[in-house]
């Protein structure tokens, strides 16, 4: 699409944070992500109509129905996009025509819009295939062939996102065996959006378009999972029970910037030139001002009205830094001791309105890759200054009143952040409040045992050890707070999601555990995490768009401590 001239913005559905990185690449643009569990349906389309612009591929996580209302499906009926089903058809003959077949059938609500082959084997493979999807009414948007120069190595945790990858032998694979023209074709069916009068009647508004018309040019869904990928274009978000009123509010102002998003799930660009998704005025480029609407979690943030104008930072960009792997081996002599549990939490945590700007540190290397743009964009709208730094390669923590460490790979990096003594001691020494989850969790943990079984120093904050395991761990999850820490006030429940090859040990204490822990798909509960006083680290992703007190309360707290 972009080597056509076509203006593009991509999107992830699901909690993933690899895959956007591949699409940041290929569109060189920012890719958000759309989880109706991290956020509400009304925030997911928020999100989507003040940043797509030009072709809008959302590229789909498992299987096109796996999840439920929160799968891809349902991403594709909430934005009415038309679907593409791009299907693994290696070793399949006319039972492909069976498989698309069903995927149609399952939900007639869901607009499958055609199919695209993979890994075919041959001209006349293709044919069998084409012939029985036309019998059945489906059509066939072309294949792609078996390439092993075309595959993206993996590891653990998905896609290796710093592998290299054949880009311009995939983009000629692409034109010489998919229909682009057709693609484009089925994004232009697509049907306007409602004006933004239309929409404030019906309820549901586009924030930053109350005053005019706005026009959502185009959106292609992609979901993919093991055989089968889908992609979706096209979305008409009729937006329903949503109205902002823009207006000055008392508070310093809320607003949404800088996305990012993801889980798992496989990739595929089948891109979609929108049509007449027009309004009479030309689309909002993604992070302009606009006046956002709050919400806490599951339910409307109400603060009186607490939606005002306000303009958004840009997106953050990832640093292309690179650094060897090293083999600093942990010395247990060094740990040091465990924490007297009997201080824990002290003093009663009461989060106040913040005064003034807030500097915040970002830890953002190789090591530390996983963050939401949307989530850290929204810090930026509420005042915070936001500072990147690297426990890889710089020697001390930047000056700040609070730091977030996000997740990402820090065991592939294990030799060189337990060889950066400087920093460790830093984090180790810091009174200032701490936000880590995953990778970052690991990060503040006594050692890191990576998969090898090589043992190394970590900041040593929390009294016990990360190992890797080989076993992955995902899933969405309710978390309830047992005590009031730096996010949120004792009892209260928000959603994430975790997904990790490791675990912590020993257990931590019961009196230390942030949260109750329950898994969506289980209902199965256990207490997980670590809080005390400054700190709060868990396996937990969560996405401070879906939960903007949860940013206001950071920043309070990295005021007031």
């Amino acid at each position: 699409m972009r080597y056509r001239g076509v203006n593009v913005s991509a999107y992830k559905t699901g909690p993933d944070y690899i895959d956007p990185q591949f699409l940041r690449r290929a569109g060189r643009c920012e890719a958000y992500n759309l989880d109706t569990w991290l956020m509400s349906e009304q925030k997911v389309t928020k999100l989507f109509t003040q940043t797509s612009r030009g072709t809008a591929i959302i590229e789909g996580a498992m299987g096109l129905y796996d999840g439920g209302i929160h799968s891809t499906a349902g991403i594709a009926k909430l934005l009415d996009a038309p679907v593409i089903l791009v299907m693994d058809a290696r070793s399949l003959g006319e039972s492909a025509g069976a498989v698309a077949l069903g995927f149609r059938e399952y939900d007639r609500d869901v607009d499958l819009a055609g199919v695209i082959l993979n890994r075919v084997s041959s001209d006349y493979h293709v044919k069998i295939i084409a012939d029985e999807l036309s019998r059945l009414g489906i059509k066939c948007l072309g294949a792609l062939r078996r390439d092993d120069g075309l595959v993206i190595p993996e590891r653990h945790l998905g896609l290796n996102e710093t592998a290299g990858y054949e880009g311009e032998r995939l983009r000629a694979a692409v034109e010489a065996g998919i229909d682009v023209d057709e693609v484009m074709k089925i994004a232009r069916r697509g049907r306007e959006l409602k004006c933004a009068d239309e929409r404030r009647s019906s309820g549901l508004v586009s924030a930053g378009r109350d005053d005019e018309a706005g026009r959502n040019d185009e959106l292609v869904i992609s979901e993919h999972h093991l055989c089968f990928e889908a992609e979706s274009e096209n979305a008409d978000c009729e937006a329903e029970k949503l109205r902002l009123t823009v207006e000055k509010a008392r508070h310093e102002g809320l607003a949404v910037s800088g996305l990012n998003l993801g889980l798992e799930a496989e990739r595929e660009d089948a891109g979609c030139e929108a049509e007449k998704l027009r309004c009479a005025v030309e689309p909002t480029p993604p992070m302009q001002s606009l006046g956002l609407e709050a919400e806490s979690g599951n339910a409307d943030y109400e603060a009186e009205k607490l939606s005002c104008a306000v303009e958004l930072t840009p997106s953050v960009q990832s640093l292309g830094l690179e650094a060897e792997s090293g083999n600093a081996i942990y010395d247990a002599e060094k740990l040091p001791s465990a924490v007297n549990v009997a201080e824990l939490h002290a003093a009663p945590i009461t989060h106040r309105p913040r005064l003034g700007r807030v500097r915040v540190g970002i830890a953002r290397d190789e090591a530390f890759t996983f963050f939401y743009p949307e989530s850290l964009g929204f810090l930026g709208e509420l005042g915070a200054e936001l500072v990147y730094f690297s426990p890889l390669h710089d020697g001390r923590l930047p000056d700040a009143e609070g730091y977030i460490f996000g997740g990402g790979f820090p065991e592939m990096f294990a030799g060189e952040l337990a060889g950066n003594a400087s920093m460790l001691a830093d984090v180790r020494d810091n009174v200032r409040p701490v936000l880590a989850e995953c990778g970052g969790y690991m990060y503040l943990c006594r050692s890191l045992k990576d998969l090898e079984g090589r043992v190394y120093e970590m900041a040593g904050i929390i009294p016990a050890d990360a190992e890797m395991t080989g076993k992955p761990v995902l899933g969405y999850m309710e978390a309830q707070a047992l005590h009031s820490n730096i996010l949120c006030d004792e009892g209260m429940i928000i959603r994430g999601h975790e997904f990790h090859y490791s675990r912590i040990v020993p257990e931590i204490p019961e009196e230390l555990c942030a949260f109750s822990l329950t898994r969506r798909n289980t209902h199965t509960s256990h207490f997980g995490g670590y809080s005390r006083k400054n700190i709060l680290a868990s396996y937990l992703h969560i996405n401070f768009f879906g939960y903007p007190e949860l940013a206001e309360n950071f920043l309070s707290s990295c005021t007031y401590m």
